[in-house]
């Protein structure tokens, strides 16, 4: 039951990650962290919505 509500919220990140990189191109693509409410510095995603390669996003986990 677990591995079935993780897929699902998996596939449900995936959708939602494939709609942001359709909306913001290239270099207007606002951080996730900023569009969240995490952070409001001014950040743009030059990983384009891979987080797992960010240092800002590592560094986000770590200290929250």
């Amino acid at each position: 039951m677990r591995k079935q509500k993780t897929n699902n919220r998996d596939k449900d990140v995936s959708r939602w990650i494939k709609r942001l990189k359709k909306r913001y191109l290239g270099s207007s693509r606002p951080c996730l962290h900023v569009m969240s409410g995490v952070t409001c510095a001014p950040k743009i995603c030059v990983w384009d919505y891979e987080c797992y390669h960010c240092e800002y996003d590592q560094m986000l986990d770590a200290v929250l």
